[in-house]
């Protein structure tokens, strides 16, 4: 019995030390400050070429 006993606690242990892992590596990252906005990351040139083709069809003029 004592076998079964220290090997629940390992696992209960080792899924406690996996969990709390992964919430200060939450918190840590929310505390650091978020993120910084980037424009280049978020810049778009206007709709592409699959996009004329897709919503264009009746208007060939506009482009």
């Amino acid at each position: 019995m004592t076998s079964i006993f220290w090997t629940t606690i390992a696992t209960f242990g080792s899924t406690l030390r996996k969990a709390a892992l992964a919430l200060f590596g939450f918190v840590a990252g929310h505390v650091a400050g978020p993120l910084r906005y980037r424009p280049e990351a978020h810049y778009m040139r206007g709709p592409g070429p699959k996009w004329r083709e897709k919503y264009l069809q009746d208007h060939p003029a506009r482009w």
